[in-house]
This record gives C-alpha cells, sequence and structure tokens, in this order.
C-alpha cells in the first residue's frame, strides 16, 4: 500500500475510533430515538447532506488550488458536523448524542487538517 493510502486509512480509523469511544462514553443508551426516524429530522438531516455535497461538488469546479481549498474543506466539515449536531441537540436532547457527535466532529477536523498539511514522501 502506498504512503497516501496508509495516511487515508489510519484517518478514517481515528474517526470511526472516536465516534465508537465518543459514543460509548456520553451517549445515553436507554433513549433509543434516533435523529432520521422523524419525518422532520429526516428532512432536515437530508438538506444538509444535500448542501454539503454541493458545496463539496461546487469546489470541485471552482477552480481553486490545493492551498486555498484545504481550509474551505475544513469549514464545510466543520460546519456539516456542527449542523447535525445542533439537530441531535435539538430534537433529542436527553440522548446527549450531540456531545459525541461535537467531539467526533473536533477530532475529525484535527485528523484531516493533518492529513491534508502532512508532506507525504
Amino acid at each position: 500500500m502506498t504512503p497516501e493510502g496508509i495516511a487515508a486509512v489510519s484517518l478514517i480509523a481515528v474517526i470511526v475510533l472516536a465516534r465508537l469511544l465518543f459514543g460509548r462514553l456520553f451517549v445515553n443508551r436507554q433513549d433509543p430515538r434516533r435523529l432520521h426516524h422523524t419525518a422532520k429530522g429526516y428532512l432536515l438531516t437530508a438538506l444538509g447532506t444535500v448542501v454539503t455535497v454541493g458545496t463539496i461538488f461546487g469546489l470541485r469546479y471552482a477552480d481553486l488550488d490545493m492551498q486555498a481549498l484545504r481550509p474551505i474543506l475544513l469549514g464545510v466539515l466543520l460546519a456539516a458536523g456542527g449542523y447535525y449536531a445542533f439537530l441531535e441537540w435539538k430534537y433529542m436532547r436527553e440522548s446527549r448524542r450531540h456531545l459525541a457527535t461535537l467531539l467526533t466532529t473536533a477530532i475529525a477536523v484535527v485528523a484531516v487538517g493533518v492529513y491534508l498539511w502532512m508532506p507525504i514522501a
């Protein structure tokens, strides 16, 4: 495997492990609700996903160099995670899932930032 592949797999592993760890530590297991179980939550989640994917595709074709694109991508990741955590806080506050989402987003932004600025030999 190439160094880029190893770094990408490590990045995914860090984010998944952070989500599992924070989910175990903070989420109320007795609350079975999920954000997508209600029509409103499903629509708001879908809207956030469409906006995020649309932004990423729009940036893809915007003639930006990689140096300008790095902080924008981190901002999009931070905004998407914050939006989802806000929805969880607003509609399922008692489950405390928003804490796990916020912490996972913070870890993901740091890990992706390190990955984007890491020189690969």
